[in-house]
């Protein structure tokens, strides 16, 4: 008979949840993210920054425990103060071993806000349906190795900041990204 009991509680519960469930369901209201509009991308603008991640894959940046020369990281940030002098020209930046940190100030020193990212690449090993360092761009996409990891989190970073230093934009926090050269020691990686 307990058992019974114990069923029967068990099932008042079940039923209890899902009208609570359905009550709930019929009585929210939808958020504003139902009809939300994602504007056309603008062609011509998508265009250049596809053209300028394009000139970062084309540098070389594999990094190797083999390999102790810096000179191509060097050319990479060549690429970067050439395509950003706003940034060269406004943030702290210091370069150590290959790898970079720039330092935008804000008015505030309390929570800094602290992006990251790196510019070398482990080897381009086994079939590539596009060359890994010719920066391709084919199919609406920049193809290469550093285009998922992590050439292109460095290029967005860099362009937020380029345009709105050039819109006069002063930060309120202050943001610090390192964009560091890691030793890589994998013989593979997936791409």
């Amino acid at each position: 008979m307990i058992a019974l009991y114990i069923l029967l509680a068990v099932i008042a519960v079940i039923v209890l949840l899902l009208a609570i469930c359905l009550v709930r369901t019929v009585t929210v209201k939808p958020t504003s993210a139902v009809s939300a509009q994602i504007p056309k991308a603008d062609e011509k603008r998508s265009m250049d920054y596809g053209k300028s991640l394009s000139k970062l894959v084309q540098i070389e940046t594999i990094s190797s425990r083999f390999d102790e020369s810096r000179d191509k990281f060097y050319r990479f940030h060549e690429a970067l103060e050439e395509m950003f002098p706003l940034i060269h020209k406004h943030l702290e930046k210091h370069v150590f071993n290959g790898s970079l940190l720039f330092k935008w100030e804000g008015k505030s020193h309390k929570d800094p806000i602290l992006l990251m990212s790196h510019h070398d690449v482990v080897e381009a090993s086994g079939e590539w349906e596009h060359p890994p360092f010719s920066g391709e761009i084919a199919n609406g996409a920049v193809w290469g190795r550093g285009t998922v990891d992590t050439k292109a989190s460095l290029f967005c970073f860099l362009t937020a900041v380029e345009e709105l230093l050039a819109q006069g934009l002063h930060r309120t926090a202050t943001f610090i990204w390192p964009a560091a050269v890691q030793k890589n020691g994998a013989a593979k990686a997936p791409h």
